[in-house]
């Protein structure tokens, strides 16, 4: 199955306002672009929220069927105002 991105009202339940809208354009600061650890681009914001999207449909069908796998795994572990959990 292939899964939809997770909307923005997924991604503010982990992240502030400010970060949400930063990720997506693509206006973080340098500190946190650095804690990125990658480029920042267009594809990298909708590949996060792709992954998202497909760690949110799992959690659906693992409750739903009993178990359910993503295999692109997750990108990072998330935290209100950084894409990592010591910032």
């Amino acid at each position: 199955m292939t899964p939809s991105a997770a909307r923005d009202e997924d991604v503010l339940r982990v992240h502030t306002p400010e970060y949400v809208r930063k990720a997506k354009t693509g206006t973080l600061s340098p500190h946190e672009a650095m804690v990125l650890e990658v480029p920042w681009s267009p594809e990298l914001a909708a590949g996060s929220w792709l992954a998202a999207g497909a760690a949110i449909e799992a959690g659906r069908r693992a409750q739903a069927d009993g178990c359910a796998v993503v295999l692109g795994g997750g990108f990072h572990h998330a935290c209100p105002t950084t894409a990592r959990a010591s910032a």
